[in-house]
């Protein structure tokens, strides 16, 4: 017995005649550009779901120059940074808002020079309709492409180091440390100790400084930062290290909870 010949997918043109419309207005309604009447828009809808008509994706982003995903890019050495809570929270907050615009997440980890070269690539190059860039430290060449060359909208997930990019989400971490070290010295903490982040980011810096003004502005002696990477394991190495040389501190101040959990 003969197989079942596969069923021919639908096309645009016979969505647009049943639907009563040109083939240009459906199109416009499918990509819901403007100008489009809620009437025709209805019958286009209508006309899919009879049809089980599925839109191609390569001749939509020709028609539309876009390509229908958003990237969200952590340049970083170590792929266990994922093991961090807080990039899992982050790519699920980008994947739900994403859904709701009817776009896809597109997760590049730029861990390699190949890496980077890739992800430079891809901000010059259109190859999303706009990237989320994430953990970039100093001189991180993807913050000049993405602020020089980029062909796209680029959104910095924290303030890049010594730059002040147009479009940006941060938190205030400056005032965050100062408040942190404000609580410890209002219980009678005078030697309090610094678990810092990485100091060739922006977080990691300016938790120090939020530290150290604090410190000051209570007349005390701020400690030198003892940098970890805002992991457990690194909140534990510095925390070690700084009982070895300070075994009299009486507070500590950590730069992440992974750094506070290990330093206990």
């Amino acid at each position: 017995m003969a197989e079942d010949a596969p069923r021919r997918q639908p096309t645009l043109d016979e969505v647009a005649e049943r639907a009563g419309v040109s083939r240009s207005v459906a199109s416009r309604a499918l990509n819901n550009a403007p100008h489009v009447s809620r009437a025709k828009r209805e019958a286009v809808e209508r006309a899919v779901r009879q049809l089980g008509y599925v839109p191609n994706p390569a001749a939509r982003a020709l028609a539309t120059r876009q390509t229908g995903a958003a990237a969200l890019v952590v340049s970083g050495e170590d792929p266990a940074i994922f093991a961090d809570p807080f990039f899992g929270q982050v790519i699920v907050g980008a994947s739900a808002a994403l859904e709701e615009a009817d776009l896809h997440l597109m997760l590049c980890l730029a861990a390699s020079e190949r890496g980077r070269k890739r992800v430079a690539e891809l901000l010059r190059s259109r190859g999303a309709d706009g990237v989320m860039l994430m953990a970039l430290r100093e001189e991180d060449p993807l913050t000049r492409i993405a602020e020089e060359e980029a062909r796209m909208p680029v959104v910095f997930g924290g303030r890049p180091v010594g730059s002040a990019p147009r479009w940006y989400v941060d938190v205030d971490n400056v005032g965050g440390a100062r408040e942190a070290t404000e609580h410890l010295v209002s219980r009678g903490r005078t030697r309090v100790a610094a678990l810092c982040g990485r100091l060739d980011t922006e977080a990691g810096r300016a938790r120090y400084q939020g530290y150290r003004d604090a410190m000051l502005a209570a007349g005390l002696e701020p400690l030198p930062p003892q940098e970890g990477d805002f992991t457990e394991s690194s909140g534990a190495a510095a925390m070690a290290a700084v009982l070895e040389k300070r075994p009299d501190v009486d507070g500590v101040f950590a730069a992440s909870d992974n750094m506070a959990a290990g330093a206990l």
